[in-house]
């Protein structure tokens, strides 16, 4: 009887850090929202290391905020690197030639901006929560509702199991 018992606690912690990791790698590419952490210290005193940032991933850099003090913060691939690194920059300038945004960025621990120019294509998003408690409420609020779902699914199977066979050999399995 304590046997069956734990079976069903292993089972449903499987089930449940498995709907955790479906969740999670379902949910942020659909939402077109991401999370990254903070590494360097480029961007203090705004942003420390071992910030969480959510990044709205669709953006039209014609609505991105470009101002010294208060632009928009960015999230984009180092121009020239060939390696996939990321950084983040407050967008200072923009600029529109041809039919692309350039961008001048600076980081915050520094006074002047980049020497380098961000073209559009490079920014894969741009900042709108900051190490918040609704940071760690979307990081877990959709993995956790389909692990509820999943559950819920889960305990009306063993209920109708145990209404169907209470003395088979599965009753007696798990407890019923």
């Amino acid at each position: 009887m304590k046997l069956g018992r734990a079976l069903i606690v292993l089972l449903a912690m499987i089930v449940l850090m498995a709907c955790i990791v479906f969740g999670t790698l379902v949910y942020f590419p659909l939402s077109k929202r991401s999370v990254v952490y903070v590494t360097y210290g480029y961007m203090e005193p705004t942003l420390k290391i071992g910030d969480f940032l959510v990044l709205q991933n669709e953006v039209s850099a014609s609505d991105i905020v470009a101002e010294y003090e208060t632009g928009d913060i960015l999230v984009y691939y180092y121009p020239g690197n060939t390696l996939g690194e990321i950084s983040v920059s407050r967008a200072v300038e923009k600029q529109f030639s041809g039919d692309v945004w350039t961008f001048k960025t600076k980081h915050d621990s520094r006074k002047e901006p980049s020497p380098w120019t961000l073209n559009e294509t490079n920014i894969i998003g741009k900042v709108v929560d900051v190490n918040s408690i609704s940071v760690n409420f979307y990081i877990l609020s959709i993995p956790l509702g389909i692990v509820f779902a999943v559950l819920v699914v889960f305990w009306v199977i063993l209920y109708s199991l145990k209404r169907i066979a209470p003395t088979s050999s599965i009753g007696r399995l798990y407890g019923f």
